[in-house]
Parts: C-alpha cells; sequence; structure tokens
C-alpha cells in the first residue's frame, strides 16, 4: 500500500507518516496526535493498534524522543478550564458593574423626581413660538 493511499484512509499528512516510517518522531505533531496517527496507520495496513502504539512508544524511548502526549494533555485540559473559570469570573465582575451602573442611575432618576415633586429642582421648558426661519 502506497504512502498517499494511506494518507487517504487515515487522512495523515505525507509527511508524517514519512516521518513515521522513517523514525523521525520529532517531526510529528507530538502528544495524543502521535498515537492517534500510529493507530491510524496501524489499522490501514492490518496491525494491531495495541500493538503498533507500545512499539512506537518504545522506539520514542530509544531515540530520546518523549512522549509527553498525556502531560501535555492533561496541562491542556487543565488550561482550558482556568480559562473557563477565567472568563465566568470576568462575566460576573462586568455583570455586577453593570448592576451598580443601573442602581446609580434609577437612584438619581429617584431622587431628581422627588426633588421636582418638591420644587428645589426645575425643569426647564423650551418653547416654540413657531417662527422658525428656513435657510
Amino acid at each position: 500500500m502506497l504512502l498517499e493511499d494511506i494518507s487517504a484512509a487515515t487522512r495523515v499528512g505525507v509527511r508524517y507518516l514519512e516521518s513515521l516510517e522513517s523514525d523521525d518522531f520529532r517531526a510529528l505533531p507530538g502528544g495524543v496526535f502521535n498515537r492517534g496517527i500510529v493507530r491510524g496507520y496501524a489499522r490501514c495496513v492490518c496491525m494491531d493498534e495495541q500493538e503498533a502504539v507500545d512499539s512506537f512508544l518504545a522506539a520514542c524511548r530509544r531515540a530520546g524522543v518523549g512522549d509527553e502526549g498525556d502531560q501535555n494533555w492533561g496541562e491542556f485540559a487543565q488550561n482550558v478550564s482556568r480559562q473557563r473559570a477565567d472568563t465566568y469570573q470576568r462575566r460576573i465582575r462586568w455583570a455586577g458593574v453593570a448592576a451598580m451602573v443601573l442602581t446609580i442611575l434609577i437612584a438619581g432618576a429617584f431622587v431628581v423626581s422627588i426633588l421636582m415633586k418638591r420644587g428645589v429642582v426645575s425643569v426647564p421648558h423650551f418653547h416654540n413660538s413657531g417662527n422658525t426661519k428656513s435657510m
């Protein structure tokens, strides 16, 4: 089976498949993606997927290339979780600011209406005399 056929079947780029076959593990994307590439490749060439992944991990260790896939994936998940928490906290903070501004506006309108009823504050009335000139 040609690499182009495997690439079409697995949707993995030919360059990654070439890197896998030539043991150039540093050219692979890394982490869990590597395992997915190996599983897809193994499935396509009728190999046992888990055996292929185990062989791949052993070859990575022999080549001195660490497979930090699980660690990187865990860090990624933690970062996403932190980002969501930060976004939620920012939304809560902005909702609090909006509520305070709205409260101040309502309180101000209430005070002005009371002062207007007591005659302390008056609103100027503009009368249109009807004598507008067109230019």
